[in-house]
């Protein structure tokens, strides 16, 4: 990165992303960063759990799910490997 880049850099403001979580409303950054996505997406498939009646270090949680590295974890790397706007897809 170079002084010019900086100078010439431009803040995109964008829309966020909104979802649903138990009831609460989630905003997150949009494409092309990839959080946001993710973020909503995982929680999306945590809200199939009980995570309060199962404990916070039963298998069951993200909590286990993270550290065993099953699907929470998973779901999340491939997902960030890279953000999609800096991949050369013409190849």
């Amino acid at each position: 990165m170079t002084t010019a880049d900086l100078k010439t850099y431009r803040a995109v403001e964008r829309k966020p992303l909104m979802g649903r979580y138990h009831g609460y409303d989630i905003l997150s950054m949009p494409p092309p960063s990839s959080g946001g996505t993710h973020l909503i997406e995982i929680l999306n498939i945590l809200e199939g759990y009980d995570l309060r009646k199962k404990g916070p270090a039963s298998p069951p949680t993200a909590t286990e799910k993270n550290r065993n590295g099953s699907q929470c974890d998973s779901t999340a790397k491939p997902a960030s490997a890279g953000e999609w706007n800096f991949w050369n897809t013409t190849q």
